[in-house]
């Protein structure tokens, strides 16, 4: 099986077939030791695909980065602590004792690690009701709070693919989207499908991004999109 490096490689030489240069923009990675000093005041232990990450490339500026995990960008170590300091700060009440009921996820737990426009990816480092088949699932926090992708693994197997596609554009959804998502999330977790019993939809705000709408899908956000999308698939 390839490791997390090794499809990380493989996702920057096909965004540059692609013509996507900004992948050279990347700044090398850190050192195991940088990153555990920069990280020993979290309340949780970074799992080994963070460490893997970060020990591959520091992401860069914003404004010059690619984008690897579709329209999500590498966040440099800095920016991803601060960027978990604001989803602290954003979703996390003194009030709020059992917030993991309200979101599904111990967002104090989450690790950012990827973000573009006020959304970002994170790993889910500690409990969580989304899928009780992975560990370290892949988060979203944008318009709502979403399970993503079931593994870092299938985020990065997914990524390659949707690059691979003839159809595959910067800035465009390829046609193969849905495909390989549905291919790389089943595939990774063998058992899972038809667990959430759920319809597809898609999110219409800026990026369309197809998934399974599971019954606990939604915290506490519930978004107008959402719901005409639901209505819509409704009246189909």
């Amino acid at each position: 099986m390839a490791s997390i490096t090794d499809k990380l490689n493989i996702l920057i030489n096909s965004l540059r077939e692609k013509g996507i240069t900004e992948v050279d923009n990347l700044l090398p990675g850190l050192s195991r030791q940088e990153i555990e000093q920069n990280t020993s005041h979290l309340p949780f232990k970074l799992p080994e695909e963070i460490y893997e990450l970060y020990q591959w490339r520091n992401g860069c500026d914003h404004n010059f980065a690619p984008s690897l995990f579709r329209d999500q960008k590498l966040l440099t170590l800095d920016d991803a602590l601060k960027e978990y300091e604001y989803l602290i700060e954003g979703y996390i009440y003194e009030s709020d004792e059992d917030d993991i009921d309200i979101y599904q996820v111990d967002l104090k737990s989450c690790f950012p690690f990827a973000g573009f426009d006020g959304s970002i990816y994170t790993i889910s480092c500690g409990k969580q009701y989304f899928t009780d088949k992975s560990k370290l699932p892949i988060i979203s926090v944008f318009e709502g709070i979403d399970l993503y992708f079931y593994t870092f693994d299938s985020m990065l197997d997914t990524c390659i693919e949707w690059v691979q596609h003839p159809s595959y554009r910067k800035y465009y959804a390829p046609l193969n989207q849905t495909e390989a998502w549905e291919k790389n999330q089943y595939g990774s977790l063998k058992g899972e499908r038809g667990k959430g019993k759920g319809v597809k939809i898609r999110l219409t705000v800026g990026n369309i991004f197809p998934f399974f709408a599971y019954p606990n899908r939604i915290g506490r956000k519930i978004t107008p999109e959402f719901l005409i999308a639901s209505k819509e698939l409704m009246s189909l």
